[in-house]
């Protein structure tokens, strides 16, 4: 009786599963009329997905539907519709839906990130995010992330350009892991009063190329072109969002919820956040306990910081005027550790690849860098003082620098795609759309769409001097044709962080060093992927000289 029950469970799981795809195959096959590439419902478009660059299949089927195509169908495994949307109107429509009602007609399709980062801004829906939503946004305010950033990040970008020039010119880098490093360390102080240590590991990336240059040893000097960040937390993010063979046969098999159980990826990953989080909370609570108000805190009671303000301190005292109860009022213990994952994973990684970006388009456009440049000498206090520090009041008289890194945003967008679900079912340019159906808006794509913007692949700083938009600071959405930060109640939160501090970061490098392409690179054509941000493959890698 034991084997028999033994072999039946494993028949009965999969009918079990095969019932549950009954529905979902009846929803793929009442979309098929809808213009799109061919797709079987076991596999769909999802091996074009995976084995192309980014997006490349996706402008591919709108251009064979037609320039005047509003949405395509695709699916992906095991019937999982998708609609593609291209028409921005459609876009303002799903973005622009009231979030703030446990009812709302679009959501987001998180499955493994709740599991990962707890329930924060980024995976809450509904009435939970916005009660999120109105403790959190005071503690954003402009007169605060000015206060802040202009002493967390001038010091760090100092450092951090020291460790390049000690390295030495001609030093190939890899920009993903340095700029990694000094973003981390920029949200650690600025946003916990807490050290990464980013900055200790370009530091000894630098040592480490020195010495191997001492030695006489070039080829060991050549390969060392990044930092072997150390902090668990984020060494952890870095191993989780690699391709998971695992994680990819528990989606097909529709287990996916037993991923932060079983992948060691996952589980370390939980491990880390957990251990981190404890620490920076704790510590936050023991300052405010030793001071009466922030505003007088002596700087001996500190931790070996810059910032003697910082966002979590803010978050602990925060509370929402519109609860009906004390015990809504503030956010919990869990729910600070939550929103504090989010921030550690999102405040860091997004400007990081803005910056990234912004630095490869200078390298490639060596007469916008000059532009810049002039921008940046014409604005500061002591032009002719390289190892001065640029402050942000300086950088927002930069009109050059705004528009150019509004232009980086438009063609290399971090968040490549935003992704909704409809929770009823719904009529999209004349079509009726079953509920749960993915609605994929191709930000990467109608940020170069013809139709939108004239010479959309040519990379034009100017084009928002015309407008007299140049200091948009990633958040003008032109009439929803450009939408590095989403649109609507999801918007990002952190974007006006952000923007600061990509300002303070590339005006102080810019100033101090004239980047170029890797000699290795000057023949490589890079390609885009994404997993949690859009990068360049292969990873983009500069050399720089001392201006």
């Amino acid at each position: 009786m034991v084997w028999f029950w033994l072999g039946a469970l494993p028949l009965c799981f999969v009918l079990f599963r095969l019932l549950r795809l009954i529905p979902r195959f009846m929803k793929w096959r009442s979309i098929q009329h809808i213009p799109g590439p061919k797709c079987g419902f076991w596999l769909g478009q999802t091996p074009a997905i995976r084995r192309e660059p980014f997006m490349v299949p996706h402008k591919q089927w709108s251009e064979e539907v037609g320039p005047e195509a509003r949405i395509v169908r695709y699916s992906q495994i095991m019937g999982l519709n998708s609609l593609l949307i291209l028409d921005k109107e459609i876009m303002k429509e799903i973005l622009t839906a009231p979030a703030s009602k446990n009812d709302c007609r679009f959501k987001k399709p998180f499955t493994l990130f709740p599991n990962v980062i707890g329930y924060g801004l980024v995976t809450l829906e509904g009435e939970e995010w916005a009660r999120h939503r109105r403790i959190i946004q005071p503690a954003f305010s402009v007169s605060f992330l000015k206060e802040t950033l202009n002493i967390s990040v001038p010091p760090k970008v100092q450092t951090f350009i020291r460790c390049w020039l000690d390295a030495g010119q001609g030093q190939e880098i890899d920009l993903a892991s340095h700029l990694s490093a000094l973003t981390l360390d920029i949200i650690g102080d600025a946003g916990f009063s807490y050290d990464t240590s980013g900055l200790k590991d370009v530091e000894a990336w630098s040592t480490a190329v020195q010495e191997a240059k001492q030695a006489g040893d070039k080829n060991d000097a050549t390969s060392l072109q990044s930092p072997e960040l150390t902090d668990p937390l984020i060494t952890s993010f870095m191993a989780f969002f690699q391709p998971s063979p695992l994680r990819l046969f528990l989606f097909m098999t529709g287990t996916a919820s037993l991923d932060p159980y079983i992948n060691p990826k996952t589980v370390n990953l939980k491990s880390a956040i957990s251990s981190t989080v404890e620490g920076i909370i704790q510590n936050a609570k023991n300052m405010n306990q030793q001071q009466e108000t922030e505003d007088g805190v002596s700087s001996s009671s500190l931790p070996n910081t810059s910032s003697s303000k910082s966002l979590l301190r803010l978050l602990l005292k925060a509370r929402d005027a519109e609860a009906t109860s004390n015990s809504k009022n503030t956010l919990s213990d869990q729910e600070l550790k939550d929103e504090l994952k989010t921030f550690l994973l999102a405040g860091h990684e997004t400007t990081s690849t803005w910056c990234y970006w912004a630095l490869y388009a200078m390298a490639k456009h060596p007469d916008v860098q000059d532009k810049i440049f002039q921008d940046v000498i014409k604005n500061v206090k002591d032009p002719n003082n390289n190892d001065s520090n640029v402050t942000l009041e300086e950088s927002e008289n930069m009109e050059y620098l705004s528009a150019f890194l509004n232009e980086v945003l438009r063609m290399y967008p971090p968040v490549g795609m935003v992704v909704r679900r409809n929770c009823y079912e719904e009529t999209i340019a004349g079509y009726k759309i079953p509920k749960d159906t993915n609605l994929v808006i191709p930000v990467h794509l109608l940020h170069r769409n013809p139709k939108y913007w004239p010479e959309p692949e040519i990379f034009k700083p100017e084009r928002w001097l015309e407008g007299g938009d140049a200091g948009g600071g990633g958040m003008d959405s032109r009439n929803f044709t450009f939408l590095p930060f989403g649109a609507g109640g999801h918007n990002c939160i952190g974007y006006k962080f952000a923007t600061y501090e990509a300002k303070m970061i590339v005006a102080q490098m810019v100033r101090a060093l004239r980047v170029e392409i890797a000699p290795s690179q000057r023949d490589v054509e890079h390609t885009f992927t994404n997993i949690v941000t859009m990068k360049a493959k292969p990873g983009l890698k500069i050399v720089f000289k001392a201006r």
